[in-house]
């Protein structure tokens, strides 16, 4: 027989709404065809799965990507929970600069400057928080609290706030502890047995943009992709789904020489011929701020790899050995002048990337980072 009680126990609405039994016979041999299958009967954890709150949660590795339930359905789970005032979290912070002359009637403006985003928020910290809690708080729980909470913060290394709501689901926010609480204590916060204080905090987030998963395309060539110059070509559809502008990543698979569209604008960048030397892949980030070329065995230059580089002669008579040399040189400074990529994708954009491979068993793989200035809308 079959004992557990949260299929066994007796059921909460055993008609449906015509006032048929809503179930059949009891089974033990299949107790979940009656208990787990209507809504109704699953109480707290049903109101939970349906919930139409808006959830926020945080998480650090400085104690394993601990989930803290900081608002929702879930709210204080880990003794820690929001206070009402939660400031920062919507609009990304900007200044709008202008120009004004002694004939300008106004101002013209000329950019905007988006600056990091400051959160402030008060972390209300009680064990009796959770209602869920099946030991009475004491002072030893508050400690224990307060200790992973401070642990979850750094200076230096970020952690992730998250927000979730039904309409847009998941939108993540990189922040930093930004200030040292300015929290006054006037009395110990385990003191007459309270066990409880609310911190005031601000964070900060140097990407100002929620961020969601990345989305990937993968186009792999083949020989009937191959053109009467050699040379395998195809298209990689990827779709911008942000509120802010994306600048595309590409993985390169394939020893050879690959082409990849620059954003919209149709201009085919030339990418640095990869070696077997290099690795399996190359990395390129059209992201302008970021290094554009990273190869998986980055090669270390040397003056016999330098000299016969500058050999021109070389060159002709023995290819092979300029080869050797030019595999020597990080792929980021193989082509003179360097790469320069101009073309971000726009937001809410689909692009049809365009891309090409001189070995037919290569592939290009995209990623496309997806970005937005608020946590929902």
């Amino acid at each position: 027989m079959y004992q557990d009680d949260l299929w066994a126990d007796s059921i909460a609405y055993p008609n449906d709404a015509e006032g048929n039994p809503a179930y059949a016979p009891f089974d033990p041999a299949h107790p979940s065809w009656q208990r787990m299958s209507r809504w109704a009967d699953l109480g707290p954890n049903g109101e939970r799965l349906r919930s139409e709150e808006t959830k926020w949660v945080y998480m650090h590795p400085g104690t394993g990507w601990k989930i803290w339930h900081l608002a929702g359905p879930f709210r204080a789970r880990e003794g820690v929970a929001l206070a009402r005032e939660l400031e920062g979290i919507m609009h990304p912070e900007f200044e709008i600069r202008y120009s004004a002359g002694p004939y300008t009637v106004g101002e013209i403006p000329e950019r905007v400057d988006f600056k990091k985003r400051q959160v402030a928020m008060g972390a209300v910290m009680n064990p009796n928080g959770n209602p869920e809690r099946t030991e009475p708080a004491s002072w030893w729980s508050y400690r224990m609290i307060e200790q992973d909470w401070w642990q979850s913060w750094s200076e230096t290394v970020p952690g992730f706030l998250g927000c979730f709501t039904r309409t847009h689901g998941w939108r993540w926010l990189r922040i930093i502890q930004g200030e040292a609480t300015k929290t006054t204590l006037s009395t110990d916060p385990v003191a007459n047995g309270n066990n409880g204080i609310t911190w005031n905090m601000v964070a900060h987030a140097p990407w100002p943009f929620y961020s969601k998963k990345s989305l990937t395309g993968v186009w792999k060539a083949s020989q009937d992709q191959i053109d009467v110059h050699g040379i395998a070509q195809g298209i990689i559809p990827m779709a911008n789904r942000g509120t802010w502008e994306s600048w595309p990543k590409y993985l390169i698979r394939g020893t050879g020489t690959a082409q990849v569209q620059d954003g919209l604008s149709g201009r085919m960048i030339t990418l640095p011929k990869l070696y077997a030397e290099d690795g399996a892949y190359m990395l390129v980030d059209t992201d302008p701020t970021k290094r554009t070329i990273t190869t998986e065995k980055e090669p270390i230059d040397n003056e016999a790899a330098r000299l016969m580089r500058n050999t021109q002669l070389l060159q002709v008579l023995l290819p092979d050995v300029y080869e050797t040399a030019a595999a020597k040189l990080p792929a980021q400074r193989r082509i003179p002048g360097g790469i320069g990529f101009d073309g971000k994708i726009p937001p809410r954009t689909v692009a049809q990337l365009k891309v090409s491979h001189t070995n037919p068993r290569g592939s290009i793989t995209c990623i496309m980072p997806q970005h937005y200035r608020m946590p929902w809308a």
